[in-house]
């Protein structure tokens, strides 16, 4: 069985500086993915992800660049501070600081 082709691709890409770093990423995926011809059951994966691509709800992995996960983190980090604060009491010396 062949390792998972993204792992090494988000190893390797935390090596790379950012202007580079989409460019680098999909060059590597590339490189990375096995080839399904010839193997029994890959076939039919084949033909199911042709069918799925075309559908408007299919997230391909090229569109998730490290800004878009980066901004992702910030917002739900944001969110999580910000519900904790809301439910410190006001009585809290931090709310008195203004």
């Amino acid at each position: 069985m062949e390792p998972c082709p993204i792992l090494p691709v988000l190893a390797f890409e935390a090596h790379i500086s950012d202007e580079s770093r989409d460019e680098m990423r999909i060059k590597e995926f590339h490189k990375r993915v096995p080839s399904h011809t010839g193997i029994m059951g890959n076939e039919k994966a084949d033909v199911l992800v042709n069918e799925a691509t075309p559908s408007p709800n299919a997230t391909f992995i090229n569109t998730l660049t490290y800004q878009v996960i980066s901004k992702k983190i910030n917002t739900l980090a944001n969110e999580i501070w910000q519900k904790s604060w809301d439910s410190t009491p006001p009585s809290n010396k931090l709310k008195e600081l203004k």
